[in-house]
Order: C-alpha cells, then sequence, then structure tokens
C-alpha cells in the first residue's frame, strides 16, 4: 500500500454554515485524501448553484479522470458532481474541487442551513471512496415576478418591441442598470439581452426586439439578475403569429397550340416576411387544359416568380384560367391565384412582324388579342423611327387600356370589382392628364383601403397597419420602425393617406420595382442596370416608361383570331 501523504495545516474556526467532514478512514480511503469543506456557504431561492461554487476539496494522486463524485441535496436523489483539478498541493498532491453541473440544483425554500449536502468521492482506480457533509444556508430572493407579458403579438419576419414581463426588487436603491436580462425567445435563435425599464418603487419592466422567422407560438423565457448575483426567470409565451400576407398575381398567359413552352414565368407573389426566401415555397400550375404539374419558385426582385414549362394540344380561346399555387413548406399555407388564358392554334400563315409587335401590345395592353383589321390599322401609322413608341403609347393610354388598369387597381388594392362608374371616374381623370401614380394614391388614400389593411395584419396600431400594408403592397415589404414611425406622423393629418400613397408611388424603390418588372414581363429578360438607371432617373411618367419598353419587344408569334 503507498504511503499516505501528509501536509501540515494550521487550525482555524469553521463558520457554522460550511460544510464539515463526517468521517474519514484513513486505513480505508489512501488514495483520497484529506476532504474538506468546500466555500459554499449560502444560496439564494429561485438562483442554481454555480458551476463555479465548491462544495467540497480533496487532494489525491489519481487522475481527474478516475475520479468520481455525487451530490445528494435535503435527502434527495444524487446528483452526479463535477470534479475539477484545482493545481498541485503544497505537498505536491493534486488537488481537487467537486462542483454541479450548470443548473443542477435550484433552492426553493429560504432558512438558515436549509440545505444539507452528503458528497460521496469515489477513485475507480483502487475502488476507495471518502464523504463530506454539510449545510448551507439559504437567503431569500430579493427578485420575485410580479407580472409577465401577455401582448406578445409579433408580424411573421418584422421585429418588433415587446413588454416581456415586470419583476420586483427588495433593494430600494436599484437602477435599471444594476440588472442585465438574457431573453430566450423560444425558436432556436440564440438567446438576446433585454432592456430593463425602471417603474419607481422597486418595480421594473423587461424589455425585447426580435422578428420571428415562421408563423407558430413561441415559449419565451426571460433571465433577470441583479449585481449580487441573484437570479430570476419568468415564462410566457407570443399570441399565435400569423402568416404574413402572400400575393399571387398570374399575368395573362398567351400559347400557340402544339409550340412548348419551356421555363415560362407563369406569375409572380410577393411575401410581406421580408425573411422569406424562393426555398420556403413550393409551387404548381393548374395550366387550364386539365392538366397540373409542379414549377419552381425562383427569386424575382423583391419578390418570386413561379416558372413551370407546358404543352398545349390544342387551341384554347380567352376564358378559363392559368391558376397558380404556391405552398410555404413551414406552415403547409396555400396562397392562389389566376390569370386569363390563350391558346391560338397553329396554322399558317403566322402574322408579320410589325402585326406580332402590334398583337403583343393588345394582349398585354388589353387582354385580347387584335382583329386583324385592328392590327393592319397600326400598322399602317407605324412608320418612321419613332413609330413603335409612338403606337405602344396609343394603345396603352386608350380608354380601353385604361379602363382594364383601373379595373385591375380595384381587385388588387381593395379586393373588388370596380362598382358602377367608379372606373371610369378614374379613367376620365387619366384622360385628362393625371398620372397614373396620382389614380393610385386615391385609391390607396381611400378609407376603404385603410380599413381592409387592418384586416390583413394583426400588430401594431391601426396606423402602424395601414403604413405597413401600403409598404407590403407597393413595395413588397415591411418599413423599418423609423419608417413606419414618420409616416404614422403623416397619415395623422388631413389628407395623410393619400400623401404616404403617393411618396411611396413616386418613390426610387417603387420606380425600380416597377421598371425591373416591365422587362421582365415584357422583354423577359431581368433589366440591364444602366438602362434601369436611366429609366428610374428620367422623370418620366411611368405609361410612357412602359411603351417605351414595349417598343423594344420583339415578342413570340402571335396569330390574329377571326375577327
Amino acid at each position: 500500500m503507498p504511503a499516505k501523504p501528509t501536509r501540515r495545516r494550521t487550525a482555524s474556526p469553521t463558520p457554522a454554515a460550511r460544510l464539515s467532514v463526517e468521517r474519514l478512514d484513513a486505513r480505508v480511503v489512501p488514495a483520497i485524501v484529506n476532504p474538506a469543506a468546500g466555500t459554499l456557504t449560502a444560496v439564494t431561492v429561485g438562483t442554481a448553484i454555480s458551476t463555479e461554487q465548491t462544495l467540497a476539496t480533496f487532494d489525491s494522486p489519481s487522475a481527474a479522470d478516475g475520479l468520481t463524485a455525487t451530490v445528494a441535496i435535503n435527502g434527495g436523489a444524487a446528483l452526479t458532481g463535477v470534479v475539477v483539478a484545482t493545481g498541485p498541493g503544497a505537498d505536491g498532491v493534486p488537488e481537487y474541487a467537486v462542483r454541479l453541473a450548470a443548473g443542477a440544483f435550484t433552492p426553493t425554500a429560504a432558512g438558515t442551513g436549509a440545505l444539507a449536502f452528503v458528497i460521496n468521492v469515489a477513485d475507480a482506480s483502487d475502488g476507495t471512496t471518502a464523504k463530506v457533509s454539510g449545510k448551507a444556508d439559504v437567503k431569500a430572493n430579493p427578485l420575485s415576478v410580479v407580472s409577465v407579458g401577455t401582448d406578445i403579438d409579433p408580424a411573421e419576419g418584422v421585429s418588433g418591441t415587446f413588454a416581456l414581463a415586470t419583476f420586483r426588487t427588495t433593494e430600494t436603491a436599484a437602477k435599471a442598470d444594476d440588472f442585465t436580462v438574457s431573453v430566450d425567445w423560444g425558436d432556436g435563435s440564440k438567446a438576446s439581452a433585454g432592456t430593463v425599464v425602471a417603474l419607481g418603487d422597486g418595480k421594473f419592466r423587461v424589455d425585447g426586439t426580435h422578428a420571428y422567422g415562421a408563423p407558430d407560438k413561441y415559449d419565451v423565457t426571460v433571465s433577470v439578475a441583479d449585481a449580487d448575483g441573484d437570479k430570476l426567470t419568468a415564462r410566457t409565451a407570443t399570441d399565435a403569429i400569423a402568416d404574413a400576407a402572400v400575393e399571387v398575381s398570374v399575368p395573362p398567359l398567351y400559347a400557340t397550340a402544339g409550340l412548348p413552352m419551356n421555363d415560362v414565368r407563369v406569375a409572380t407573389f410577393t411575401d410581406a416576411n421580408p425573411l422569406a426566401t424562393a426555398a420556403d415555397y413550393t409551387a404548381t400550375v393548374n395550366w387550364g387544359d386539365g392538366s397540373t404539374t409542379d414549377a419552381a419558385v425562383v427569386a424575382d426582385g423583391a419578390g418570386f416568380a413561379v416558372v413551370g414549362s407546358h404543352t398545349y394540344s390544342g387551341a384554347i380561346p380567352v376564358g378559363p384560367n392559368v391558376s397558380v399555387t404556391v405552398r410555404n413548406k413551414d406552415t403547409d399555407a396555400e396562397h392562389t391565384g389566376s390569370g386569363p388564358l390563350t391558346v391560338v392554334p397553329n396554322y399558317p400563315p403566322p402574322l408579320s412582324e410589325p402585326q406580332q409587335f402590334v398583337q403583343g401590345l393588345y394582349l398585354r395592353e388589353l387582354n385580347r388579342a387584335g382583329t386583324t383589321a385592328e392590327l393592319d390599322g397600326w400598322v399602317s401609322v407605324m412608320g418612321g423611327a419613332n413609330g413603335r413608341t409612338n403606337v405602344a403609347n396609343a394603345v396603352a393610354r386608350s380608354t380601353e387600356a385604361r379602363t382594364r388598369m383601373v379595373s385591375g387597381w380595384y381587385q388588387t388594392y381593395l379586393n373588388r370589382a370596380a362598382q358602377g362608374g367608379e372606373a371610369s371616374g378614374w379613367v376620365q381623370q387619366l384622360q385628362a392628364g393625371a398620372t397614373e401614380e396620382q389614380v393610385q394614391g386615391g385609391i390607396l388614400g381611400s378609407q376603404e383601403f385603410a380599413n381592409r389593411a387592418q384586416t390583413l395584419i394583426s400588430s401594431g396600431t391601426p396606423a402602424e397597419r395601414h403604413v405597413q400594408v401600403m409598404y407590403s403592397t407597393l413595395l413588397g415589404r415591411y418599413g423599418s420602425a423609423a419608417e413606419q414611425g414618420g409616416w404614422v406622423t403623416v397619415l395623422s393629418q388631413p389628407g395623410g393617406s393619400t400623401a404616404v400613397a403617393s411618396a411611396l408611388l413616386t418613390s426610387i424603390e417603387y420606380r425600380a420595382r416597377t421598371f425591373e418588372n416591365y422587362y421582365l414581363s415584357i422583354l423577359g429578360r431581368p433589366a440591364d442596370a444602366a438602362g434601369l438607371h436611366g429609366w428610374v432617373y428620367s422623370g418620366l411618367e411611368t405609361v410612357t416608361v412602359r411603351a417605351a419598353i414595349e417598343a423594344a419587344s420583339t415578342g413570340p408569334i402571335y396569330y390574329p383570331l377571326p375577327a
């Protein structure tokens, strides 16, 4: 048996609350020597015993990986202790400490000597053991929960600040910066620091800011610590977060029977969740001829596009719709849009190139095919350097085109058809010189739109919801807190709704987004940077820019329908 290591100790009084040695049999445990009480003398209700607090110490020539410890508290089940090497002793024998793993035990009741410890240490190399016991005081926690937040109602993907909990401290001189706060938002994201706001009379509120990337209901845990290390935990939950608004737009689809359409942009859609990506969605297309296929979802400017391929076997007159459904993979929520379908027969002779150009204008601006007489009429006045631009302008500014456009705005912005003389009134203003943005501003500035906005977003004040729906509708994103605050102030003024809508409609961001979509829908390609920049900063009306882009189009071969 190896000689028992010895070291000289200086006698000193032992505090009443310290752990004490219950028994040490030198003949049985020669490999574990000098077991003694640790430094833990007092803990606080609601605060877990720290991984830095030592319950017992001992010396041993054995390596740490062969030493184990258990800790029984108040006669409860044994907890696994953590044996930590603390350095060589004065006599060269390694010294060890016994501690608890993080969160292993949290006291629940205060009192002198309220926690009784029994620590057992074992050496696997020779089976020797040692035992230490003692008591520690548990002091009352100066921190207590007053209430937890009940109105945590964020919009999907939008950063919001919420009142999470209110707590009180018995430390009358405490200040807000005496506390540190950590918030676990329950969505797997990294915990964030909260903000402590003093309410007076020893009460404080915890605010937190966060954005949830997916709709669900989340459990929120707030952890508070004061300068003395006292801790408090409050738990609450968010309201059920609704899926952000998704708008699916399906433009008219024109095809020729028997000719394959490969990688066609069948639809576009926007998601009001700024954190959304194309990978969040799947899509299917009902082609209007009884067939349905899967389609790809790709990023498209500020939103997304649905791209599919199909071949129609026969002609289909204007009337049936192409229907596109996009599904959110996280929530299984489905969003559907539809648009008119025209499949013309594949028979000779094809239209001439000038007729094809005019037919493309008719299909895009009027949503119908022009008769041979109509096409030939425009072709006859299309000569000259600006002939195509002039014809495109004339078709786009026609009463028929503008009636269709205003009717589309009513459906998009108010979710209903224009009634009575509503559309004609706005068309008359356009024909009298009003811009498209001015008319859109009038519709978006209506009380009807403001009322509808309240149903599309569940969080924020009525004014904040109004602003955010304008941002989502026109820019395909939510406004930042600073943007929202500025426009809410404008909304409170006479004519504020129209002013906010007009400002967004004439913004550089809106013009860039609109003109980029013209390139995609008319020319079938993204805008080049120089060209887009030129149009955005040209100061020209939207209809003028659209006609100029139309003039550059060649498009597929379109065939006339019977006159």
